[in-house]
């Protein structure tokens, strides 16, 4: 089980909202925001902040980006060798064997070559995994498990700054209404429990930051406010 204590509270206001978000952190500052919704057309858009300009609409939306009316939406940044950074939006229709409304959960990362996992729930439940590099099309990766119809998916990864490896974490909600996630540092393995007696159907999202050594999650309680739990340090 994941060590953990309850975070700060967030009041959840507005309704319920397809979205994505991202983050570049410095060790003190926050640099930049990327937020990604559909507007009442299902248009992509995406809204940006950036230090010293604040908000502003991002070039999403004027590329006319059609997404499905009950699509989720997922986002990655990535660096490159000259210090740029790169972003990829994920909704759909663009995945491949999701089934309609799937939650979507992408992580990304360099190793050899850019990295790019994406996880979705097919026809019949699975959580499954679709991977590519930047030398290979789409291949089905060897993560798989069992989860409710609709159960919200999140997932994180970095590599690591010592000896160069990768860990990869799923986590999801199961039958018994538990936060649950698996992690793979060379394979996967069972799951552990991070949170239990929850609320069917809720929503949730995991962030790490530091190589791992800082894990949040955040996600919906009794009562419909956003909570986060957070471990800075134990080994998970």
């Amino acid at each position: 089980m994941v060590t953990s204590r309850s975070g700060s509270i967030w009041t959840e206001t507005g309704p319920p909202l397809p979205l994505s978000a991202m983050q570049n952190l410095s060790p003190r500052w926050l640099h930049a925001v990327r937020v990604y919704y559909l507007n009442n057309n299902h248009i992509l858009q995406e809204y940006c902040y950036t230090s010293g300009k604040g908000w502003y609409p991002g070039e999403v939306g004027n590329l006319g980006v059609q997404a499905a009316q009950n699509t989720k939406i997922a986002a990655v940044k990535y660096g490159d060798s000259n210090r740029g950074v790169h972003f990829r939006v994920y909704c759909q229709p663009t995945l491949p064997a999701a089934a309609s409304g799937s939650s979507i959960a992408a992580v990304a990362y360099l190793r050899k070559s850019l990295e790019i996992r994406i996880y979705s729930q097919t026809e019949n439940g699975s959580i499954k995994e679709n991977a590519v590099t930047n030398s290979s099309g789409w291949f089905v990766g060897e993560f798989s498990a069992n989860a409710p119809r609709g159960a919200s998916i999140s997932a994180i990864g970095w590599s690591s700054s010592e000896d160069g490896g990768v860990e990869l974490q799923v986590y999801w909600l199961n039958a018994q209404n538990t936060t649950v996630y698996s992690k793979n540092t060379g394979s996967w393995g069972s799951s552990q429990t991070v949170i239990g007696s929850l609320r069917a159907g809720l929503n949730f999202a995991a962030a790490e930051w530091d190589f791992g050594k800082r894990l949040r999650l955040y996600f919906q309680g009794p009562d419909e406010r956003v909570q986060g739990l957070y471990n800075d340090g134990t080994d998970v």
